[in-house]
C-alpha cells in the first residue's frame, strides 16, 4: 500500500463563511483521513482549532492543521496585499523544504495541493525553482477560468498577451489539473492549446446521507420551496423570488444564506428591495441568515422541495459545481434545477429532477408544481438522486485524487526507468 504526505495551501483565515473555506477544509480532512499524513496550511484561525474542527465537522479527522499566524506580522507584510501573498507562500515553500515533518520518510509519495487560481501561477511559476519539491506531484484544482464569451461560446485566446502566456505556463507546470466539470475542462484546454489535459473530479458532499430511501409527501395546506446558500442575481435567485407569483398561496420559500446585494446594473440594493415590494411575494418569502454547515442537513430537511438555479453568467452555467447540489441529493429531496451545462453533467430532467429553462421563473413555477401534482414522480427522482450521492463523498473524492496521483508518480517512475 502506498504511503503519501499531503500538503494542502490556502491563504484562508478561519472561521470563514464561503463555501470555498468549507470545501478545503472538508477535502484536507477527507485526505488526512485516506493518508493520515496530511496538512492544512492557511493564512491564521481566529478560533481555537478545537472550535475550528467542530465547527467544520473535522473533528474525527487526523489532519494537521499549520497555521502560519499571518494576522502576526509586521504591519507592511500584511497589510499589502501582494507582500502579504509571496510572503505566505513564500514561507510555506521553506518550511516544506527545512522542516523535519517534510524531509522524514523519503518513500512517502508527496503531494502539493492548491486550489486558488493566485496559488496555482504562484506554485505553477515557481515551481522550476523550488529544486528540494522536484520529486513532488502538484495538483491544481480548478475552479474558474477566465474566458472569454461570444454569444455564450468560448472565443480564441490572445495567445500574445504576457497574462495568457503566464497562465498556460503555470497550468503546465502542474502534474495534475483537476476541473469541477467538464466544461471548465475543455476550457482549460482550449486555453492552453491542448497543453494541459484536466482530469474531472466533481465536488461532493459532507453531510450525512440520508440512511435509507426517502420517502415525499406533499401537504394540500402548506408547501416550502427551499434555497440553501448565498443569495444573489449572479446566482439566479432572483428568478427563484419571481417564481412565487405564478405559484398557488399555499407555497413559500425559505432562503438560508448570506445574502449579497450587488446587481448587474452596480445599484447595490435595487433587486431585491424591487421584489420583496411585491406582496405576493414578501408574504411568502422566509430570508435567513446562514447556519453553520453543521446545520444545514436539517435546513434541507425542514423542505419540501429544493432548488437550484442558476445565473446566466459563464461561472454558474458552465463552471460552477454547487456544494449544495451535492447536499440536497445526500438528504433525498426532490429537486428543481436550471437547465444549465454543468448542472446537465449530474441531472437529467424526469430522471433524477425537474429542470426549468434558465432565467424563465413562469418554467421553474410549472416544474415545482408538476412535482406538486406528482408525489410519485417526486419521491422516484428524489430516491434516484440519494443513490447517486453515495459516489459523491469527501471519501470517494479523496480515493480518487489518490489514485491519479498514483497514475502520475508510476508515469514518472516508468520514464525515469526507460
Amino acid at each position: 500500500m502506498c504511503s503519501y504526505q499531503i500538503a494542502y495551501i490556502s491563504r484562508l483565515i478561519y472561521p470563514d463563511r464561503s463555501a470555498n473555506a468549507l470545501q478545503t477544509i472538508q477535502m484536507a480532512a477527507a485526505f488526512g483521513r485516506q493518508t493520515g499524513d496530511a496538512y492544512l496550511f492557511v493564512h491564521d484561525l481566529a478560533d481555537s482549532e478545537g472550535q475550528i474542527r467542530q465547527q467544520y465537522a473535522v473533528d474525527g479527522s487526523p489532519l494537521r492543521i499549520w497555521s502560519l499566524h499571518a494576522q502576526r506580522w509586521p504591519s507592511f507584510v500584511y497589510g499589502n496585499g501582494k507582500a502579504r501573498f509571496l510572503a505566505y507562500n513564500s514561507a510555506v515553500a521553506a518550511i516544506l523544504g527545512l522542516h523535519p515533518v517534510w524531509r522524514r520518510a523519503s518513500g512517502q509519495r508527496k503531494v502539493l495541493f492548491v486550489r486558488s487560481r493566485l496559488e496555482s501561477l504562484y506554485w505553477g511559476l515557481m515551481r522550476p525553482y523550488l529544486w528540494w519539491l522536484r520529486d513532488w506531484v502538484f495538483v491544481y484544482e480548478a475552479h474558474d477560468l477566465e474566458v472569454p464569451l461570444r454569444d455564450g461560446e468560448p472565443v480564441a485566446y490572445d495567445y500574445g498577451s504576457s497574462r495568457t502566456m503566464r497562465t498556460a505556463r503555470a497550468l503546465q507546470n502542474y502534474d495534475l489539473v483537476l476541473a469541477v466539470t467538464k466544461e471548465l475542462a475543455e476550457d482549460i484546454q482550449i486555453f492552453t492549446q491542448g497543453g494541459v489535459e484536466p482530469r474531472v473530479v466533481p465536488l461532493c458532499t459532507g453531510l450525512q446521507r440520508l440512511q435509507r430511501p426517502p420517502v415525499v409527501r406533499f401537504s394540500p395546506d402548506r408547501v416550502v420551496l427551499g434555497y440553501i446558500g448565498t443569495a444573489d442575481r449572479m446566482r439566479g435567485v432572483d428568478h427563484v423570488l419571481e417564481a412565487l407569483r405564478f405559484l398557488p398561496d399555499r407555497i413559500h420559500l425559505r432562503v438560508v444564506g448570506r445574502v449579497r446585494y450587488s446587481s448587474d446594473s452596480g445599484d447595490t440594493t435595487a433587486w431585491l428591495s424591487e421584489l420583496l415590494s411585491d406582496p405576493d411575494i414578501a408574504s411568502r418569502a422566509e430570508l435567513d441568515p446562514p447556519v453553520p454547515y453543521a446545520e444545514v442537513a436539517a435546513q434541507i430537511d425542514a423542505c419540501d422541495i429544493v432548488l437550484q438555479p442558476a445565473g446566466l453568467n459563464t461561472h454558474t452555467s458552465r463552471y460552477a459545481a454547487p456544494l449544495k447540489l451535492f447536499d440536497y441529493m445526500a438528504r433525498g429531496k426532490p429537486i428543481v434545477a436550471a437547465g444549465v451545462p454543468c448542472h446537465l453533467e449530474l441531472l437529467q430532467d424526469g430522471v433524477n429532477a425537474r429542470i426549468y429553462r434558465p432565467g424563465d421563473p413562469e418554467d421553474l413555477a410549472a416544474c415545482i408544481m408538476s412535482l406538486i401534482e406528482h408525489p410519485q414522480q417526486a419521491e422516484a427522482m428524489a430516491r434516484r438522486a440519494w443513490e447517486q450521492s453515495a459516489n459523491y463523498t469527501y471519501e470517494v473524492r479523496a480515493r480518487r485524487v489518490l489514485e491519479l496521483v498514483d497514475e502520475v508518480w508510476e508515469e514518472r517512475h516508468a520514464k525515469r526507468s526507460a
